[in-house]
């Protein structure tokens, strides 16, 4: 099995297990993404139960993994997307602490 191929199993085994953390199985499934959309399912000679024969066999299987792909990536940009927003009023909200901050410190300090 290629490193790429092994990449990718390890990657599809993270992100379906439920004991992992929810931020490191969206990573995992957004890798996984990229490496199947750059490489395409892997096809190397493999056993029957190693979950990629399936993929490879074309069908249901293989448009199912996709809709999962699809759906994987459209929750990451989403949580992307709300880590800038949140990001960007974290430094609204500090900067205007920092801005009360120094009205205070002027306010008391006399010459």
């Amino acid at each position: 099995m290629s490193s790429s191929a092994e990449r990718a199993r390890r990657l599809a085994v993270l992100a379906s297990r439920e004991d992992t953390p929810e931020h490191e199985r969206t990573a995992a499934a957004l890798q996984l993404a990229r490496i199947i959309a750059r490489d395409g399912v892997p096809s190397t000679a493999v056993d029957e139960d190693d979950g990629w024969s399936a993929a490879r066999s074309g069908g249901a299987e293989l448009t199912h993994l996709r809709r999962k792909v699809a759906a994987l990536e459209t929750i990451v940009e989403h949580n992307a997307e709300e880590l800038r927003e949140l990001r960007a009023e974290k430094a609204d909200l500090e900067a205007r602490l920092g801005a009360e901050r120094g009205r205070g410190l002027r306010g008391t300090m006399r010459p």
